[in-house]
């Protein structure tokens, strides 16, 4: 069963998906100056949120799902699409761009990935992983299969 998960929040530059993407210890909280991340312009009547994000690792969750998945984020009226896939011992993953498009309205992050190896969790697991997580966050909206997540 394949796999995705799409947000509306900033989206990423080519550069800042690198940047975040290639990092190992990755930390959103220094990277971004603290712990709460103002909302785009347009949901500006939703107070800042929660910065997640401490060690990078989260990133790569898909690799639970499938041994390769796509990220496509945009955000300034540039969206970029990568691959990302498992690598080797010494370079744990590899990633390369598929493509880039201009004059793109919005912004927003979706991973996907098609089940085709590593783990897998049940929908019911995966309720209870998400929403002990995210939703002590009022502004968050989670959907599993068309379904609300409730904490």
């Amino acid at each position: 069963m394949p796999f995705s998960i799409q947000d509306n929040g900033k989206g990423m530059t080519p550069q800042q998906f690198e940047r975040r993407w290639t990092t190992f210890d990755y930390n959103r909280k220094d990277d971004d100056g603290g712990s709460r991340s103002m909302p785009p312009p347009e949901l500006s009547h939703l107070p800042p949120r929660q910065v997640y994000g401490r060690n990078g690792k989260g990133r790569h969750a898909s690799f639970c799902f499938s041994k390769s998945y796509t990220v496509l984020t945009w955000r300034d009226g540039t969206s970029a699409k990568y691959e990302v896939t498992l690598g080797t011992e010494n370079k744990p993953f590899d990633w390369k761009q598929l493509e880039k498009n201009v004059d793109v309205p919005g912004h927003g992050t979706r991973i996907e990935a098609a089940a085709s190896g590593g783990g897998s969790l049940s929908e019911e697991q995966a309720r209870e992983v998400l929403g002990m997580r995210f939703l002590t966050d009022p502004n968050f909206s989670v959907y599993i299969n068309g379904k609300a997540v409730t904490f």
